[in-house]
């Protein structure tokens, strides 16, 4: 991982809210989960901590946390 990289991600650290909405294969709407995904740095920014929060759903939070982004990242 370049460290440009990460400087760029870590630009990203805060709250974003945004939702996972799912279709029918005949593009129906079925279902829309308002989301919150918290980005936050620690150790003098060396390592993150991602909790993606699905707010309308009993599913628990996701958190990941990673110190480095490897090839089998995919950020955009």
């Amino acid at each position: 991982m370049s460290s440009s990289q990460w400087l760029r991600l870590l630009k990203n650290v805060g709250i974003w809210q945004g939702s996972f909405t799912q279709f029918s294969p005949d593009g129906v709407l079925v279902k829309n989960t308002p989301t919150e995904l918290i980005l936050e740095s620690f150790n003098d920014n060396k390592t993150l901590k991602l909790t993606l929060n699905r707010l309308d759903s009993n599913e628990p939070h996701h958190v990941n946390e990673f110190t480095y982004i490897n090839r089998n990242n995919f950020l955009f």
